[in-house]
């Protein structure tokens, strides 16, 4: 037989059954595809959020940019997200705000969304506690798995900040090797 495709409706109620109410800053992390069939698609989906967390609420994505030749240099306003359909439908949004971050930015879609973002761009790390997953932390905030995985969270990486790295797991820490790299391949595309 044929799969039915999941409604608006349906997602706003289990967003609403698993907790997630007006006022709420959620974090999400998501896969269409992992869906099947959603009516509407990720428009769907954003709406669906939106109409839940209200006009007080924020939704976060992850809007992490792949710099190479197409893309040499961030652009706020035009570097795609490679994280999917529902982080691109939610950037294209009127009022959404993506931070500055070159590689590691985030988009807001909310009330509080210049402040989350607001000098992302200057932390010293991509997921420190200035950064938007570290404010998302600091606010109390939620993080919601809609279809991605668990490994998907966002904020581990705050964790890690947290904690000093005292996990025993290497993240993307200002000063290790892979962020001494990843400024090394910056200066040489930067110039």
């Amino acid at each position: 037989g044929r799969c039915m495709a999941v409604t608006s409706v349906q997602i706003k109620d289990t967003l609403s059954s698993l907790g997630v109410s007006p006022g709420a800053t959620v974090l999400v992390h998501a896969s269409l595809k992992s869906f099947g069939a959603v009516d509407g698609g990720a428009s769907a989906m954003v709406d669906a959020l939106r109409e839940t967390v209200g006009s007080s609420g924020n939704i976060v994505v992850v809007t992490i940019s792949k710099l190479d030749e197409q893309w040499p240099l961030f652009d706020v306003r035009k570097t795609p997200s490679i994280c999917g359909a529902v982080t691109t439908e939610l950037m294209s949004r009127p009022y959404s705000v993506r931070s500055l971050h070159p590689m590691s930015s985030a988009a807001v879609l909310g009330c509080d969304a210049e402040e989350l973002c607001k000098g992302h761009e200057d932390s010293a790390t991509p997921c420190g506690p200035e950064s938007p997953y570290g404010k998302i932390f600091l606010k109390g905030g939620t993080v919601l798995f809609m279809g991605a995985p668990f490994t998907s969270n966002s904020l581990f990486h705050v964790a890690e900040e947290i904690a000093d790295g005292s996990f025993g797991w290497v993240g993307f820490r200002w000063n290790s090797p892979r962020r001494n790299a990843t400024a090394r391949f910056a200066q040489n595309v930067l110039g």
